[in-house]
């Protein structure tokens, strides 16, 4: 830990920096660690993208579709308890 720094702060610099992204972002941003067990209800906010993908011959109605949660830099993601 730096002079006059916390370790949580240190933890938060460490994690951004580890998915490529300035660690000054830990100061003006909150982190908290939770375990999030099956049958746990949450709620995820942020923004969706819903792709769409042909998988054989399958009428237009039943495509696959697959949802990704993306992070914006308008639009933050957050996951919190319900």
């Amino acid at each position: 830990m730096r002079a006059g720094g916390s370790a949580k702060l240190d933890l938060e610099q460490s994690f951004v920096a580890r998915h490529g992204q300035p660690a000054d972002l830990a100061r003006n941003s909150g982190f908290w660690e939770v375990v999030i067990a099956i049958g746990d209800r949450i709620r995820v906010q942020g923004r969706a993208l819903v792709e769409a993908y042909d998988a054989g011959e399958r009428p237009y109605r039943d495509v696959v579709r697959r949802v990704r949660i993306l992070a914006h830099p308008g639009y933050p993601l957050t996951i919190g308890r319900r």
